[in-house]
């Protein structure tokens, strides 16, 4: 299946992506390339494949989630190489402005 020049152009704009004629080309290919080799993949009988839930048996171990003191001096080290502080509390740039 051949993707034209027409529908990356749509697919740039609806991405927001600025191409090039030469990146326009390019993407033509290889995404007309990609669609060949997914219909090509459809075309596999999976008829007698069991369905998988997942890659493989291993299952996620993860440590004990326990409360512990914070390290204060760890803490009030960082808070004192802050440049801006205000009232005990630290004070970083706006992001929306």
């Amino acid at each position: 299946m051949a993707i034209s020049r027409a529908e990356v152009k749509r697919i740039a704009a609806l991405a927001r992506i600025a191409l090039t004629e030469q990146e326009e080309a390019a993407y033509e290919k290889e995404l007309s390339s990609v669609l060949e080799f997914v219909a090509e993949l459809a075309k596999v009988d999976t008829a007698d494949v069991a369905a998988m839930t997942g890659g493989t048996d291993l299952i996620n171990v993860m440590r004990a989630d326990t409360a512990r003191e914070a390290d204060t001096h760890d803490s009030a080290s960082l808070i004192d190489q802050m440049p801006k502080r205000r009232n005990g509390l630290l004070e970083v740039p706006s992001v929306f402005e």
